[in-house]
């Protein structure tokens, strides 16, 4: 789930630590030659957040997939200056027998922790999600807004600098869209980059984040 981006003809890894977590400039994004999104740029500081919204079909996805380097971008450049947590729109594919923390624990990969560590971070991940009391719980068995739970759960517990959610409040309740603005504001994102795509007005008008919208660079001959 983080990806390592390394030099290549259209991505740049920014190596040194700066005050600029993700730039984007006049880029071109889309499928094979398929340009989806024209002219694009975005400048994210550290710590930063952004709400994108548009039409659906808009390239709101693309954006996301070019910035986790699963599609390359087309023309223009993409730099990125750290490490990035992915949470996806639904995860109804997982249908096999895997509890919650375990699906949680998934984001420990990789990372160097001892036991006290990781439980330490486990523990407050836990706190900040509302999460504990389903961690027995077979992951297929929970709702949509669990599920979503479970997950950004997980994403907390990955070495991240920058949070990418897509639509988190599809498939959820009032109860769990308001337990997600409060996971949000807490002060374990506090220095956390964080681009979340929404058509959600609730949580467009709770967060009051700097907004793009991605329409205008939708391309024309489309």
């Amino acid at each position: 789930f983080v990806e390592n981006f390394v030099i290549n003809k259209y991505y740049k890894f920014m190596s040194n630590k700066s005050e600029t977590i993700l730039s984007i400039t006049d880029a071109c994004l889309g499928y094979n030659s398929k340009i989806v999104l024209s002219g694009l740029s975005i400048n994210l500081s550290l710590g930063e957040k952004l709400l994108i919204t548009g039409q659906n079909g808009s390239g709101k996805t693309t954006l996301l997939k070019s910035i986790l380097k699963i599609i390359p971008i087309i023309k223009g450049s993409l730099l990125l200056n750290g490490k990035c947590s992915y949470c996806k729109q639904d995860y109804h594919d997982i249908n096999f027998p895997i509890s919650a923390k375990e699906i949680i624990e998934i984001g420990f990969y990789k990372q160097k922790l001892s036991k006290l560590q990781k439980n330490t971070k486990l523990d407050y991940v836990f706190s900040v999600t509302d999460t504990f009391y389903l961690k027995d719980r077979l992951f297929n068995t929970l709702s949509g807004g669990e599920r979503q739970r479970v997950n950004i759960a997980r994403c907390l517990c990955q070495d991240f600098d920058l949070l990418l959610l897509d639509e988190p409040t599809s498939y959820i309740d009032d109860f769990s869209r308001k337990n997600l603005i409060s996971i949000l504001k807490s002060d374990f994102l506090a220095d956390k980059s964080i681009i979340l795509i929404s058509h959600d007005n609730f949580i467009k008008e709770e967060l009051c984040w700097n907004e793009l919208n991605i329409d205008r660079f939708r391309n024309k001959d489309e």
